[in-house]
């Protein structure tokens, strides 16, 4: 009751974008009738479905709660009609109730680590139901600037997705130079491949600055791949381009030594 002097009622035509990603916008959106589409923008440029949402749920919380930017594109899939609750608006209902931040906060969580899903080039095959079964293995995870999530030579237990922050993963080649593989951001997904060959960890991951991680115990992991086959043949393939890329680096520091022996 106290929030109907707040809002606005807008009405949105059947395939008409009520907001498009990377746009500014703050406000909270409530759907009262009608079905919307979300949609975020793939690495290669095109455009990934998310989920869709229908009476009852609201969209808006990323622009609230981050940077004032929408982090996805929203769609009409009918004709809908939106409540609009502008973001001082709705910090004067959050001082009322403050019980309302807390549940847009556990919404905004759940969205991210399902928006980091949807567009991994792992898990990006898996339906909404496939997905959502996954994220309740993943365990979050907390950890400081400049720490070892593991080194080489280390049982390899689990495996890890950036939720954010960034971690540096390298080997060490001769005479213990740190040969760095890559720097990875929110939303990669590493370690995976001693889990996947039961072998022990052949690189080193280091965050470089605080960093939110989502661990993925192995047992998980191997139930993941039994429920869901498909993931088998694309988490083979993107370990098989990071063990040759792993394979290059040090056939180079190989070479490199030699011709150093010779002179």
């Amino acid at each position: 009751r106290s929030m109907l002097d707040r809002i606005q009622s807008k009405n949105f035509p059947k395939d008409t974008f009520m907001c498009r990603e990377g746009e500014a916008g703050d406000s909270l959106m409530i759907i009262c009738r009608g079905e919307v589409g979300i949609y975020k923008q793939s690495l290669e440029g095109g455009e990934i479905w998310i989920r869709n949402l229908g009476e009852g749920d609201c969209f808006g919380e990323f622009g609230f709660f981050l940077d004032q930017k929408r982090h996805a594109s929203v769609k009409a899939l009918n004709e809908c009609d939106i409540l609009e609750i502008s973001r001082n608006e709705l910090e004067g209902i959050i001082k009322m109730h403050p019980r309302v931040k807390q549940v847009l906060q556990d919404l905004l969580k759940k969205r991210v680590l399902d928006f980091m899903l949807a567009l991994s080039p792992i898990f990006s095959s898996l339906s909404l139901p496939e997905r959502e079964e996954v994220l309740k293995r993943f365990r979050p995870l907390k950890i400081p600037e400049d720490t070892f999530v593991f080194k080489g030579g280390e049982p390899s237990h689990c495996l890890y997705m950036i939720q954010s922050g960034e971690v540096e993963i390298f080997i060490q080649g001769r005479r213990k130079k740190r040969v760095v593989l890559g720097r990875l951001g929110s939303g990669h997904l590493f370690g995976e491949i001693g889990v996947l060959l039961n072998t022990p960890r052949m690189a080193f991951a280091k965050t470089t600055q605080p960093s939110k991680l989502l661990e993925l115990a192995k047992e998980d992991f191997d139930d993941l791949l039994r429920l869901f086959p498909k993931l088998q043949s694309v988490v083979k393939e993107i370990s098989s381009k990071r063990l040759s890329r792993m394979k290059e680096i040090l056939s180079q520091e190989s070479v490199e030594k030699a011709k150093e022996s010779m002179v």
